[in-house]
């Protein structure tokens, strides 16, 4: 009988998206197809894919961390040190979640000094863009991936944050953290909570809350971090100061989950835009992950330049009609998000012109270029005449 064999969760996750069994978005499918590709290109691009070490990290997140209670975002940090939740819920990622957590950790670039011809192995992404709708569950993941890094073996002296514009927003990744030792027994023997610190003592690490105000992000050496909401970022002075951070440390990670934005003069935009051009082929830069999730322009208009649906075109992804289309967008929907919550705010949408740009690009991960809209077009489309010629008296 011919033995079966069994695929890693990341590499069966990006086989089952290139196959078109899992609905995803065009660039989603081409991150997986970049995973498989590098698969068979490994000695030829100095890399080592390492699924014992990418299940290690899966096994730490369903078997030591619980998914947080919701987080208000006026939330006393201080509080979260007394969380106990009854009936914790075990953090057991969904397959998509597996296959970045998976990618970041399973992947090593191997090094070779050119002074000494000596080989150095070290961690290959150095910085993960992901874009994503809301509601995908991106900032507990993000604060699971920075208490993996907290208490991972073989690390000392890790200075690790949960990093954006203001207090406040720096504030909801860090209280989850909190909220995840606090769970659980293991992690709270091993993880001192004091205030804004998340300490492991015997190897002088730490997790801490840190922002744009009053140069909170000058001198730090930066072994992990997350920024959260990039789309929100008015500048790039946060992902440029952690980014100086990180050098000389060569198993740092920056991880920056967010949603899609509507300013392309803006950070977000940028990395957005690098990011489409690694997965597709124009760029290169083998540190670099992206998983950015939308809805796609049929072929057609994909044909003619067009990175999103056209809202005339009825072949395109219709974020207004219900279909199997919106998982492209939301691939927690049904899990962490609710079918019916979705549902909603397509009705409220469309009913409320001037929340439709909010939806589609917090909900759909469609980059518009105003906050909102105040004539859709349908409306628009409705007063739509011939034209009428004008003739002068002589």
């Amino acid at each position: 009988m011919l033995k079966t064999t069994r695929l890693d969760p990341t590499t069966d996750y990006a086989t089952k998206v290139v196959a078109g069994t899992i609905v995803a978005s065009r660039l989603v499918r081409l991150a997986c197809a970049r995973h498989l590709d590098d698969l068979t290109r490994q000695q030829e691009k100095g890399l080592v894919w390492r699924p014992d070490d990418a299940q290690e990290v899966l096994d730490f997140f369903s078997q030591v961390l619980c998914l947080p209670e919701e987080t208000d975002v006026d939330e006393d940090v201080d509080a979260a040190e007394d969380v106990s939740p009854d009936a914790p819920t075990p953090f057991v990622l969904s397959p998509w979640q597996q296959f970045i957590i998976g990618s970041l950790f399973g992947w090593v670039a191997i090094r070779v000094s050119k002074k000494t011809g000596a080989r150095r192995e070290q961690q290959r992404f150095r910085i993960a863009y992901v874009e994503i709708g809301k509601g995908a569950g991106k900032t507990p993941l993000g604060a699971g991936l920075l208490i993996w890094m907290l208490v991972r073996h073989g690390v000392r002296g890790a200075q690790l944050f949960c990093a954006a514009v203001t207090k406040e927003q720096a504030k909801l990744a860090f209280v989850d953290c909190a909220k995840m030792v606090a769970a659980s027994p293991h992690l709270q023997a091993l993880i001192k909570h004091t205030g804004n610190n998340l300490a492991v003592l015997t190897t002088g690490s730490f997790i801490r809350p840190i922002s744009a105000e009053k140069r909170g992000l000058d001198g730090k050496r930066v072994q992990g971090a997350v920024v959260d909401e990039l789309h929100e970022h008015p500048t790039n002075i946060v992902v440029v100061k952690l980014r100086a951070g990180i050098k000389g440390r060569p198993n740092a990670l920056i991880f920056i989950p967010t949603n899609s934005g509507f300013d392309r003069e803006t950070v977000c935009w940028e990395y957005h835009d690098y990011s489409r051009q690694i997965l597709e082929g124009t760029l290169v830069n083998e540190a670099w992950f992206a998983f950015i999730c939308h809805l796609d322009a049929c072929d057609t208009c994909h044909a003619a330049g067009k990175l999103q649906p056209s809202d005339d075109c009825p072949d395109c992804d219709d974020w207004k009609v219900e279909g199997p289309h919106w998982e492209k967008a939301n691939p927690n929907l049904g899990i962490s998000l609710p079918w019916e919550y979705l549902r909603e705010q397509v009705r409220e949408a469309i009913a409320i012109p001037s929340q439709r740009n909010m939806v589609r690009r917090l909900n759909f991960c469609q980059w518009t270029q105003n906050q909102t809209v105040w004539i859709t077009a349908e409306q628009w489309a409705a007063c739509a005449c011939t034209a009428v010629e004008v003739r002068h008296a002589a």
